[in-house]
């Protein structure tokens, strides 16, 4: 049991003191590395991509009790083979829940990456699973074979046929030290096989580069050395870790695998932090319910309190330092069923409330904004049945199963009106009784909602109690639908959007700076703004009820930044192989910087019809494609005429609904015009009135050329001339003529030369010569 807790892997609470061996040993001993293995290929694998699209689970998620029911059925289309289901029917699900939570996060991490551009390495996050689980993982994957290595606190997998390697470690940690009054963000330290010696690992949090730690060389391994980065008071950390290597061909460091991760607040203006068992506060995980009496600490924003409900009992107060100073911590021992709330010093208000018995859940995937007051604004998308699919929908789960839903008062208030909505209400764990409760809260399938929303409010109360409130949710929603950019332009290397919104009901639209354009049902309303802008800022006015809204749309908010080298070289000529070996990989570095958190964002840049960079922005970060690091693509085919490359960016920003149906909206935008070759498109053999023989270029040599003329019959060199940069014809050499007068075909080979002049015949292209 100590091996397994110092690994840092699931255990069951000493509280269920009686199964707390059998359970831990089920938990990580009871499946095999072929029940695994069944269980990714037909199950989890499968059910982790219909979750992404959104076919299953609830705000991109699934929990382990609905997991579990879907892999239990046998009649659904994720059910593992019989041997298998026959394990888990042995134990109840409350036991195996939480292994197969996990095993579904770790397969939302391979379904994503496996869907983008293939890396070299997928890294992944294990998140406790065992790694005979992680093993099975690993073998299941088209592009991976069986392991290799393995090391104690981290294991990678080779292909013996593909460049493809799967790496799982740890994830980070958010840690508040009460001594010293800060946060700290902690990575333990970890073993790597010995080909990791000279790569990095560079550790991102909002997009900004923090730290990087090199793989330092051992007795027949690498080691990455435990890693502590104090962070600054925020609402959420967008954490990435990116495996750097250098490259064979431009001898620079490019990133070869990422891993992302998020920590974000519980409760407004607070953060918690639960006391582990070695002493630890570490961040209270999303959604974490509390089975037995925790130490939590609340660090709590300056300007509010924390007023403590029942089962809170008061500890201690600590001092914060440094950026933290801003803030106060509070120490309580709390019970399961306790309660608090976060209140507004200057207001009064409740800006935060909670019931430990209750947990919710909120879908804001469609979200387009928010209001100048901060609450999350929605649009409009039509659905089926004609009503409004684009508003939230919200979860209530009560551990204490259906008698505690049963408890709860939930109503809906949209300006001043009380409201029904549809619910649904189901069992979480079907093999207990007294086991988690859900009830389902879909305001999309409710006709009652008007298409403008000034603000609505839906709330849960305890009867119980007499009333206190457990669930509070704000939200405002406009007649608007297809929100997203539709076209992108360069202006002087500067990337300016145009922005579109079909109204749904006659509108006035009031931009920023006091313009009003009256736009009618179903017309659209048009708006520039620079590309990386995070919000449009308009009022909307409903003409027919005389509702307002001052919103703040969200942009696509992405910076495109151009090497100013190419991009000055692009007005001359378009970029071709002779730039790519003159200039070398250093002036080709793109970045793309994203800002703000987005749910739905994603880039794509392509290279003709060869993707050479794609990535989901949904968090802020810097990124960075080489273009000449994909030079092979600069290479002109031998007896063909060199190929135009454009160099487009494609973004999937916002909503496409012109099909009478929603679905990712994408944009694009050309950046660079490439060509390969050295700049010569095309040539024709002539002869001048002094009688001299020309090959005259259709364009001008961007290098110097070397011309080899080769016999066809052994492809004996018989000359060679050079055709130097700004070019525009070539003499042909004697010899060459005389056996052109004879009929007779000769191969030549075309080459850059380098800085010496030397040919650089490793890129050189041919095309055969004949009268």
């Amino acid at each position: 049991m100590d091996h397994i807790e110092r690994r840092g892997m699931p255990l069951y609470g000493r509280d269920e003191e009686t199964n707390y061996y059998f359970y831990t040993a089920l938990l990580h001993g009871g499946l095999s590395a072929d029940s695994w293995a069944s269980l990714w290929d037909r199950s989890l694998l499968p059910l982790a991509r219909g979750i992404a699209k959104g076919d299953y689970g609830f705000c991109g998620e699934m929990d382990g009790h609905s997991i579990l029911r879907e892999l239990k059925n046998p009649e659904s289309r994720f059910a593992p083979r019989k041997s298998v289901a026959n394990i888990l029917g042995k134990a109840p699900d409350s036991t195996i829940a939480p292994l197969f939570e996990a095993a579904m996060r770790v397969a939302a991490q391979e379904v994503e990456r496996h869907e983008s551009i293939k890396s070299r390495y997928t890294m992944l996050s294990n998140f406790g699973l065992p790694e005979i689980a992680m093993e099975a993982l690993c073998k299941c994957q088209d592009n991976i074979s069986s392991p290799t290595e393995k090391h104690r606190h981290h294991s990678s997998y080779k292909n013996q046929g593909s460049k493809r390697r799967l790496i799982y470690l740890p994830m980070a940690s958010l840690q508040l030290s009460l001594a010293e009054g800060v946060v700290f963000m902690r990575w333990p330290r970890q073993q790597f096989p010995l080909d990791f010696a000279g790569a990095r690992i560079d550790y991102y949090i909002d997009g900004n580069l923090m730290q990087s730690s090199s793989f330092d060389a051992s007795v027949g391994k690498c080691v990455l050395e435990a890693t502590s980065i104090a962070v600054n008071p925020q609402a959420r950390y967008d954490v990435e870790l990116r495996l750097m290597r250098k490259n064979d061909i431009t001898g620079e460091f490019e990133e070869s695998g990422t891993l992302r991760q998020t920590f974000t607040r519980s409760k407004p203006c607070c953060f918690e932090f639960i006391k582990d068992s070695k002493g630890i506060y570490r961040l209270r995980g999303r959604n974490e319910r509390i089975s037995k009496k925790r130490r939590i600490a609340y660090i709590v924003k300056e300007g509010y309190k924390l007023a403590p409900g029942q089962g809170m009992t008061a500890i201690s107060e600590h001092e914060t330092t440094g950026e933290w100073n801003d803030t106060q911590v509070f120490v309580y021992d709390v019970e399961p069923g306790s309660s608090g709330s976060i209140i507004s010093l200057p207001t009064g208000e409740e800006v935060a409330i909670w019931q430990e018995r209750y947990v919710a859940k909120i879908d804001r995937r469609r979200i387009i904004g928010e209001t100048s007051n901060g609450t999350d604004l929605y649009g409009y998308a039509p659905s089926e049945i004609g009503t409004n699919s684009a508003l939230p929908s919200i979860t209530i789960e009560a551990i204490d199963g259906l008698s505690a839903l049963e408890d709860l008062d939930i109503a809906c208030i949209c300006d001043g009106q009380r409201i029904s909505m549809p619910r649904r209400v189901s069992q979480m764990d079907n093999s207990a009784e007294l086991g988690p409760a859900r009830v389902v809260l879909d305001p999309q399938k409710s006709s009652l909602f008007n298409r403008h929303i000034e603000e609505c409010i839906i709330e849960a109360k305890q009867r119980s109690t007499g009333g206190k409130t457990v669930f509070r949710y704000k939200f405002s929603a406009i007649p608007i639908q297809d929100f997203r950019p539709t076209e992108i332009n360069l202006d002087f290397g500067i990337a300016v959007a145009t922005y579109t919104f079909q109204a749904v009901l006659a509108i006035d639209v009031e931009d920023a700076q006091g313009r009003t354009d009256s736009i009618n049902a179903w017309d659209r309303y048009i708006a520039k703004t620079l590309l990386k802008d995070e919000f449009l800022h308009i009022r909307i006015y409903s003409r027919e009820s005389a509702k307002k809204t001052e919103a703040k749309l969200a942009l696509a908010a992405i910076d495109i930044q151009i090497p100013d080298e190419l991009a000055h070289v692009s007005k001359i000529h378009a970029i071709c192989l002779a730039d790519a070996l003159s200039l070398g990989p250093s002036a080709a570095n793109f970045k793309i910087v994203s800002k703000g958190w987005r749910y739905n964002r994603a880039a794509m840049v392509m290279l003709d019809t060869e993707p050479i960079f794609y990535k989901e922005l949904k968090q802020p970060g810097v990124h960075t494609f080489n273009l000449f690091g994909h030079i092979d693509s600069f290479r002109q085919s031998s007896n063909s005429s060199p190929s135009s490359l454009p160099l487009k960016l494609s973004l999937a920003y916002g909503d496409d609904v012109t099909q009478g149906y929603r679905k990712p909206a994408w944009v694009d935008a050309s950046l660079l015009d490439c060509v390969q070759g050295v700049g010569i498109l095309d040539w024709r053999l002539l002869v001048t009135s002094t009688g001299e023989h020309l090959l005259r270029f259709e364009g001008k040599a961007s290098c110097d050329v070397n011309f080899q003329f080769k016999k066809k019959v052994g492809r004996r060199p018989i000359a060679e001339a050079i055709a130097l940069t700004g070019a525009t014809e070539l003499a042909l050499p004697e010899c060459v003529v005389r056996l052109l007068d004879m009929q007779k075909t000769i191969i030549v080979e075309v080459s850059p030369c380098d800085w010496f002049g030397n040919p650089q015949r490793e890129y050189a292209t041919e095309f055969a010569l004949k009268r």
